[in-house]
């Protein structure tokens, strides 16, 4: 038992000659070459296998919207009842970034907006043409109908939740905590679909957001006014006074400016260069990657047998 046991016992040798192991490699640089194209070919397949994808951004400056109420603190708990913020000055863009990420935006807002088969079905994208192919396994395009197997989660007609899973995917926003520049960037086959999806979003976050501020500015002017008729004292009228101006103000900022959030500084354009795959640099590591390991394999073969003889 211990003789047939002692035939695998490994003892590395207290130094490796790496002199006598590189005359060893030499000696197998053939094979190294041979794997070293089949490499060369896998990586190669891999590489131009993989879809061209495009990628259209955009950088954005949040607006800063100011208030006049800051020298009426008595009023605070007549504003806080109102929906009234009496800070001077308000950045939005953190809750603006929260939303663009969040599945209600999505829901409510974005996925109604698009054709869902541009988000999950497209199968390729013609740059000279400005054509795009559909995957047919999974949509039909002529008869505009979805054809794909279902598989348990997945259904037919992809979820709300699959989409937004994929949205998530491709979508990219960030803050800079200096300049407080915002990035929005998305990654799609087609580079007129990437532009179209980021101005989307863009115009969805500043009109939702300023819809929803609209609604609440004139509830707050609506709960002043009632408020209105009921005080007697001069000094409170006055106090609520200068709370409906300010709401009115505010109303008529959110009615002027469609901007309402996010000011565009750098507008999303049609990429005509891909932004992925680096086809040259997956060759070459594929390449290199399929050498080392065959050096390596060698390597360790000519170490283990030496040292075996030497047993």
């Amino acid at each position: 038992m211990n003789d047939k046991l002692s035939k695998y016992d490994f003892n590395p040798p207290e130094e490796i000659n790496i002199l006598e192991v590189g005359i060893f490699l030499l000696k197998k640089r053939k094979q190294i070459f041979y794997v070293g194209l089949i490499s060369l070919f896998l990586s190669s397949f891999y590489a131009f296998w993989q879809d061209d994808i495009y990628q259209s951004s955009a950088s954005l400056i949040p607006f800063e919207q100011n208030n006049s109420l800051t020298d009426l603190p008595d009023l605070g708990g007549l504003a806080s009842l109102a929906g009234i913020s009496l800070s001077q000055s308000s950045d939005r863009s953190a809750e603006a970034i929260e939303r663009i990420t969040s599945f209600g935006f999505f829901k409510d807002y974005f996925l109604p907006s698009i054709l869902l088969e541009n988000l999950m079905a497209i199968d390729r994208w013609n740059p000279l043409t400005r054509e795009i192919s559909y995957d047919e396994s999974i949509f039909d395009s002529a008869k505009k109908e979805w054809i794909r197997k279902e598989r348990f989660p997945k259904k037919r007609i992809p979820s709300e939740q699959e989409a937004f899973e994929k949205y998530l995917e491709i979508m990219s926003i960030s803050q800079d905590n200096k300049t407080k520049f915002v990035s929005l960037s998305i990654n799609h086959k087609s580079a007129e679909i990437a532009q179209n999806f980021v101005k989307k979003i863009i115009d969805l976050i500043n009109s939702s957001m300023r819809e929803a501020d609209k609604v609440r500015t004139l509830k707050s002017i609506d709960f002043l006014n009632n408020e209105m008729r009921k005080v007697q004292y001069i000094e409170l009228k006055q106090a609520i006074s200068s709370l409906q101006q300010d709401q009115m103000e505010a109303l008529m900022l959110i009615e002027a400016n469609e901007e309402y959030i996010f000011q565009i500084l750098n507008p999303p354009i049609i990429s005509e260069e891909k932004f992925s795959p680096n086809r040259l640099l997956i060759i070459f590591i594929g390449t290199i990657a399929g050498i080392f390991l065959c050096a390596f394999y060698y390597s360790v073969f000519y170490i283990v047998k030496n040292s075996q003889n030497n047993i």
